[in-house]
Parts: C-alpha cells; sequence; structure tokens
C-alpha cells in the first residue's frame, strides 16, 4: 500500500468514527427500554430493545460480564449492528454504554 493510500484509508476510518460517535450520542438520547427474559432471576438477559421509536430484536448475546451491581451485555439486533447495555439491578434500570454499526 502506498503512503497516500494508507493516509486515505486512515482518514476514512478516522471519518465513519467520528460519524459513529455522533451516531452513538444520537442514541444516548433516545428513550432506551429494554425487555428481558426473566428465567430464575429478573432481566436474566435482553431479548429487545426499543430506541426512540424504533424496535429492535436481539438476535444473539455475544459476551457478559459483571461488576458490583451491575451487569452488562453486548447483542447483536437484526442487521448486525451491536450495542453494549448495562443492567443496574438494585435500580431496575437499563442504560446504552456502546454502540458499533454493522455495516462494513
Amino acid at each position: 500500500m502506498r503512503l497516500s493510500d494508507a493516509a486515505s484509508h486512515h482518514s476514512r476510518d478516522a471519518e465513519e468514527a467520528v460519524s459513529q460517535g455522533r451516531y452513538a450520542n444520537g442514541l444516548a438520547m433516545k428513550r432506551l427500554e429494554v425487555q428481558g427474559y426473566a428465567g430464575y432471576r429478573a432481566d436474566e438477559r435482553p431479548i429487545r430493545l426499543t430506541l426512540g421509536e424504533q424496535t429492535l430484536e436481539i438476535v444473539e448475546v455475544e459476551d457478559q460480564w459483571y461488576s458490583p451491581g451491575e451487569t452488562y451485555f453486548r447483542v447483536r439486533v437484526e442487521g448486525g449492528d451491536r450495542y453494549v447495555l448495562r443492567y443496574v439491578e438494585a435500580q431496575d434500570v437499563w442504560s446504552l454504554e456502546a454502540y458499533r454499526s454493522g455495516a462494513k
């Protein structure tokens, strides 16, 4: 790869990252609702999320991890977008922590 090609590639990556950052900031301003599967524990895992007026089906919980009083889920929705959701059990509150577009 030539230097000019590499610079152009990095520039596009930076523009995409800024664009996704703006999109994620816009998502953070929307109302978030998460519907969870309630098995043994309340809201064991998320199955659907609603951002503003758009409802997205979660097709896969890719990862799950814990911190004191909180559970994090990295999920993939229809269309390939990925979200990191945080559930605070004591307050019964969900929040959107991260977003990554599934578009290539």
